[in-house]
């Protein structure tokens, strides 16, 4: 009982948070020790660094704002906690919708993008890296539809499996001496794995009912957060 009333939603989050972190520096350690080249490690943090670039002040903005309107909103009312959420549906289509967009501004800006990053080489894995900006995105909603349903336990739950199957899927091509490809193309893998555990819990949790209205009105809450975001976080991207 004592556990119980310790691990809340926020404690939860940041743990998963936590997890998440000693996950993607683990695998940092082994791809250093893996025997991989600079320039394959190179291509593999290039992979990271340009698909978080392009949706990391969105996607937090969005989130964000989500936490706001989901049980109250202009478009909906109010809603009652247990009832069918037709936020959490137009949630996952307005993430679609802006991962999309992402994946064409990279399509028509790839050398723009990742010229300077690559002191002008060709990039290797540009068909990956569009595909991974396609269907990464909408798995970073789970943590926070298990937080809108107040259940901590599950946040931890799927952080330590979900990170630990990242660790093991990334890793395991490599230390088995394939290139780093594999690892890309796992970490495409992971992401719809992450998008059909999303697809359940929207059948489970959501109600189907496309709202343009509310997909308005999420992105006119989200537009200071995004915005407040972008300006903030852009230094460390350049």
């Amino acid at each position: 009982m004592r556990i119980r009333a310790l691990v809340t939603t926020v404690s939860s989050l940041q743990a998963f948070q936590l997890i998440r972190f000693g996950a993607l520096f683990l695998v940092s350690i082994i791809f250093a020790k893996s025997g991989l080249s600079t320039v394959e490690i190179g291509y593999y943090e290039t992979f990271l660094f340009i698909s978080s670039a392009v949706s990391y002040f969105w996607l937090s903005g969005i989130i964000q704002s989500y936490l706001v309107l989901h049980t109250s909103n202009k478009t909906f009312g109010r809603r009652e906690n247990g009832e069918a959420s037709p936020e959490l549906f137009n949630l996952f289509l307005l993430v679609a919708i802006l991962s999309l967009v992402c994946f064409v501004i990279v399509l028509v800006f790839d050398q723009a993008l990742l010229n300077p990053l690559l002191s002008g080489r060709q990039y290797p894995y540009t068909g990956l890296l569009m595909v991974f900006i396609l269907v990464n995105q909408p798995g970073f909603l789970i943590e926070y539809v298990y937080l809108s349903l107040d259940k901590p336990f599950h946040i931890l739950y799927y952080g330590v499996i979900s990170f630990s199957v990242h660790i093991i899927a990334v890793t395991l091509p490599v230390l088995c001496g394939y290139g780093v490809e594999y690892s890309l193309a796992a970490l495409i893998f992971i992401s719809l794995i992450k998008i059909g555990w999303l697809g359940y819990l929207i059948w489970k949790h959501a109600r189907i009912n496309v709202s343009w209205k509310f997909m308005a009105e999420h992105l006119i809450v989200a537009y200071p957060l995004m915005l407040s975001l972008l300006l903030s976080g852009a230094a460390g991207y350049i």
